[in-house]
């Protein structure tokens, strides 16, 4: 990836750059550290090779899951370097400035298991600043744009986990019979909701499995008894 222009100061002419594009780049790592490989599918946010910014160590580009697909794979260890472009428009970052807002750019990172497609974790990057400086808002107005402004990067982290516990087992006993089953199950519920509305319903099968796993815990505690008089 060729490297960003250095940062220099240009003056912009309202009438013939507010339709162009400003653009801050926000540059970092992932790295998985589990036991398995995962898949990793950007939005907003570019793969690229290049020295790591902390150890100066070589680091490849990810390989892709498929040809066809923005998807990579990162394997157990594995560091890539990512780049995230924060851009809007110049007269969305001024028309941000006049009302003293804060400009923002949001991008996100979908990870899933190598080999399934739960559970997945969004991890959505939200970079905010405020690089345009309004100092006259009159018909001669100008602002000055500093490449140097600060910025504050937040990762909100979105879980989706699996709707019963059947489907729980159904995975981890790699069933695709059952996990079908208990997808079209689940389906057809959602499907009379709609048309009856909601229904109240007791969870019964999990109250019955909490007070086993209780007995059992009682039962597996060793027996007291109380010492002679």
């Amino acid at each position: 990836m060729p490297p960003n222009p250095t940062p220099r100061r240009q003056t912009l002419d309202y009438a013939t750059h507010w339709q162009h594009d400003i653009f801050y780049v926000l540059r970092g790592t992932v790295y998985n550290s589990g036991p398995h490989p995962v898949r990793v599918t950007p939005s907003d946010v570019r793969f690229h090779s290049g020295a790591h910014p902390l150890t100066g160590q070589e680091v490849a580009m990810p390989q892709r899951a498929h040809p066809r697909q923005p998807t990579y794979l990162l394997y157990p260890g594995q560091f890539a370097l990512i780049e995230i472009v924060a851009w809007q428009m110049a007269i969305d970052w001024l028309d941000a400035a006049n009302k003293g807002l804060d400009g923002s750019h949001v991008a996100m990172l979908i990870f899933q298991p190598g080999d399934c497609d739960d559970p997945t974790t969004v991890a959505k990057v939200t970079t905010t600043g405020k690089p345009v400086q309004r100092c006259r808002a009159d018909q001669d107005g100008w602002a000055v744009l500093d490449p140097n402004s600060y910025w504050t990067v937040s990762v909100d982290y979105q879980r989706s986990y699996p709707t019963s516990l059947d489907m729980v087992v159904a995975q981890l006993t790699d069933d695709e019979d059952e996990i079908a089953n208990i997808a079209l199950r689940d389906e057809m519920r959602r499907l009379l909701r709609q048309e009856q509305g909601p229904q109240i319903r007791w969870p019964t099968a999990e109250i019955v499995q909490l007070n086993r796993l209780r007995q059992r815990r009682t039962d597996e505690q060793p027996a007291t008894s109380d010492p002679p008089d």
